[in-house]
């Protein structure tokens, strides 16, 4: 599935520390607690579903560091360019052409790369009847 080389928006020195791999089913948007991130952790997630998009709100907001595997292109990244800046976000765009919403195909591959690149994994949420089952 994946394109051509990824493409790199930020910090690439956060691919080297430890990460938890964040994920969640469709469905359910709050968050029940916080994320159990240790010193010197970063969060690697696609951000897609509304339980990831309130972390990555809650990790820009805290100033944690973050791995935003996109499931397009990387343009019109542009509200998050204070933590890009700051050295605390890094982006990453595997695939080749940019389509104007993410599809299913594209999820699941973020989904898998959140896992292979993950040192630990934290389900918030998981519907039964959704892809991470």
């Amino acid at each position: 599935m994946q394109g051509s080389e990824p493409k790199y928006l930020g910090n690439k020195a956060l691919l080297q520390m430890p990460k938890v791999g964040f994920l969640a089913s469709r469905g359910q948007a709050s968050l029940h607690g916080t994320l159990p991130l240790k010193p010197g952790e970063a969060i690697i997630s696609g951000f897609l579903s509304p339980m990831e998009r309130a972390v990555f709100r809650a990790g820009l907001k805290y100033k944690r560091p973050m791995i935003w595997v996109l499931p397009t292109g990387l343009d019109g990244i542009t509200a998050c360019r204070d933590a890009i800046e700051e050295g605390r976000l890094l982006v990453i765009a595997p695939f080749g052409e940019t389509p104007d919403t993410p599809n299913v195909r594209r999820a699941v591959w973020c989904n898998q790369y959140v896992l292979a690149h993950c040192h630990r994994a934290v389900v918030g949420h998981l519907n039964p009847d959704g892809m991470l089952a």
